[in-house]
């Protein structure tokens, strides 16, 4: 399956991500599951980009409070910042996090994108953090966080 999904990611395609973001800005602004959600968007996507949707959207929310525990860490006011920008942060820790597939220039790339185009300044706080992210991830203490979170 691993291997499935490293393959289609390979394939050329338009970024989900601001799509995921999105459905993920719908589903916590509603009472709605996130496959209801999810059903009404992908109509017109390819079969690779329903996968890819799916997958970043259902992901973020199975792991939404290890996201939100890890985000934490590198946002000293989290509760002062907008809720969809929390949003946008925890996805894009997902992709860094659990898909290695995405390449991480990719994924902070889109995010800085979408943050400055809907938040302007907060773009520099979105590529602290998720290269923070990166460097927490690559030195080791993602693995010792995994096995002994508090």
């Amino acid at each position: 399956m691993a291997l499935i999904c490293r393959q289609l990611s390979l394939i050329p395609m338009a970024d989900i991500r601001p799509q995921a973001w999105s459905l993920l800005i719908r589903w916590k602004q509603s009472e709605r599951y996130i496959d209801a959600i999810l059903s009404e968007a992908i109509s017109s996507l390819s079969e690779n980009e329903k996968q890819s949707l799916s997958r970043l959207t259902n992901g973020t929310l199975i792991f939404l409070r290890q996201l939100e525990a890890v985000l934490v860490q590198f946002l000293k006011k989290a509760k002062s910042l907008p809720p969809d920008l929390i949003t946008l942060l925890q996805l894009a820790a997902f992709e860094l996090l659990h898909q290695d597939n995405s390449p991480d220039y990719a994924v902070v790339h889109s995010a800085v994108a979408l943050t400055r185009k809907h938040f302007g300044k907060l773009a520099g706080l979105s590529n602290s953090v998720l290269h923070n992210v990166i460097r927490w991830r690559d030195d080791g203490a993602w693995s010792r966080w995994l096995k002994d979170p508090k």
